[in-house]
């Protein structure tokens, strides 16, 4: 079997012979005491070859060219909890896996899902790896979808809504980026290095874990009774305009409601903001709204804001 640290021999002996300016913009190997303050920072233990493969170099101080593929820029560790802490302040704190509203969003060509990845636009449970033209990023996914590995790495592109698994493990990736290397499976187009063929088509296909998902599996969550009801909750993902915003709403008891708030319709419109806790009158759609590439379910009569408990 490939080692990591075999692959990136590999790997450094490719572009000193042929790019040779990748290995000069390489940092110095990451100290142990580096990682383990990376970890403690970000919340989350570090698999063995994200370790192992920092243990010989902190990243690179160029985005382009890049040692990685398709332009990704290998994040030094400050760069990846920059990165980290960026995306975690836009995205929910808690998000709610709902296999039912993905598997409908990928069949109404929404977004596009390969391998046993959830689609969330970001979790905490993601570990910073790579990241291209600032808008495509790779992470070391440690809450895979079922039948996923926990340390796989995915790809995720938030623009296009396209989330993907491209190896098992950072030793598989590099392993199998240095065959492709090797045998010439990779052109220099604008400074990177790019498959002359690319990813299948991948649009309205599910991915086995939806196609093979239970009836509990697909249970939608928790939801508010049909009439007007009042959700006490901390507010999630927000997007909008000057007339209507969309967002989630996570309720104490762990149900996520995907709401639509309108300056006509919504008392309090002007006090929605991001990372509150609200008092949120709701009515549900009679027909589900299609708002910033998101459905809602609710309509949001009056928005209040809500002091925190003690203590939170």
């Amino acid at each position: 079997m490939t080692t990591l640290q075999d692959s990136w021999q590999q790997l450094l002996s490719w572009f000193g012979e042929h790019r040779p300016e990748t290995i000069t913009a390489l940092r110095a190997p990451a100290s142990d005491n580096d990682l383990d303050a990376f970890s403690a920072a970000i919340g989350l233990g570090l698999p063995d070859d994200h370790r192992a493969l920092y243990r010989l170099a902190d990243g690179s101080d160029l985005d382009v060219p890049s040692v990685l593929d398709d332009g990704h820029w290998f994040f030094p560790l400050e760069e990846a909890l920059n990165h980290f802490n960026t995306m975690k302040s836009f995205a929910d704190a808690k998000p709610v896996d709902d296999f039912a509203r993905w598997r409908e969003e990928i069949e109404d060509t929404v977004i596009t899902v390969e391998g046993p990845v959830k689609p969330h636009p970001f979790s905490v449970q993601w570990i910073p790896l790579s990241s291209s033209n600032g808008d495509v990023h790779r992470y070391i996914d440690l809450d895979p979808a079922p039948g996923g590995i926990a340390g796989q790495v995915i790809e995720v592109y938030p623009e296009a809504c396209s989330h993907r698994v491209l190896a098992n493990s950072i030793t598989e990736y590099l392993a199998d980026y240095v065959a492709g290397l090797q045998v010439g499976e990779f052109v220099l187009e604008h400074e990177c290095m790019t498959r002359r063929e690319p990813p299948a088509d991948a649009i309205g296909v599910l991915p086995d874990y939806l196609k093979n998902a239970t009836a509990e599996e697909l249970a939608a969550p928790a939801v508010a009774p049909t009439g007007p009801d009042t959700i006490v909750g901390d507010m999630g993902s927000l997007a909008g305009s000057d007339e209507d915003v969309f967002f989630t709403l996570h309720s104490d008891d762990g149900a996520e409601f995907a709401c639509v708030a309108t300056r006509q319709d919504t008392a309090g419109f002007s006090n929605i903001g991001v990372e509150q806790r609200a008092r949120v009158s709701l009515r549900p759609c009679k027909r589900r709204r299609f708002l910033f590439l998101k459905k809602a379910d609710y309509l949001v009569l009056e928005y209040k804001v809500e002091p925190r408990p003690a203590g939170q």
